[in-house]
């Protein structure tokens, strides 16, 4: 959760989706301890302005599905487990980056979010974004460092505009360019 109160809040304060709660703070660096530095990909889902961006048949899965096993084909480490966060902005997955990734590895080894954050609705079509962010570990290390200049973004994703699986595959193409595994 964020420290949004409830959706209300989420759309008349914004900056209240980007801080995550603190009890959820700590339930993030429990799965940090357990992880013991094995992955260098982490999949963030937020509901974001459109949560059916996410929920609808044909979107989520098959998008998840297809940048799973493209991330591992090209040699990804991926957490198994995908955070899932609830009146998340793009910037709350900034912050659970700097919490998984703060200290871990070398300094300039490169470690990537993929946060998947359903947008705004009215389209008809419920589509999200795939915001992807790689930065070296001292750049997770240091709060506020890691921010919108360095993420790429694929947006428009749904069976009804961009194929997720298509999206998936893409997704990995633009990592692959900013960290290469």
């Amino acid at each position: 959760h964020t420290q949004s109160a409830d959706r209300k809040d989420y759309i008349w304060h914004p900056p209240s989706g980007e801080q995550i709660e603190a009890r959820s703070l700590e339930q993030v660096r429990t799965a940090k301890a357990m992880s013991a530095d094995r992955y260098n990909v982490q999949i963030i889902v937020s509901d974001g302005l459109c949560s059916l961006a996410l929920t609808d048949d044909g979107h989520l899965a098959p998008y998840l599905a297809k940048l799973r096993s493209a991330l591992d084909a090209a040699g990804y480490r991926t957490s198994p487990m995908n955070l899932v966060v609830r009146n998340g902005r793009v910037r709350a997955g900034y912050q659970l980056g700097e919490i998984l990734y703060s200290g871990v590895g070398t300094p300039d080894s490169k470690r990537s979010i993929i946060h998947l954050i359903g947008e705004r609705p009215g389209s008809g079509h419920h589509t999200f974004s795939a915001y992807i962010t790689a930065a070296p570990v001292s750049a997770w290390s240091k709060m506020g460092t890691v921010d919108h200049n360095i993420t790429k973004v694929i947006s428009g994703i749904a069976d009804t505009a961009y194929d997720p699986r298509g999206a998936g595959i893409e997704t990995v193409k633009i990592l692959q360019t900013i960290a290469p595994p």
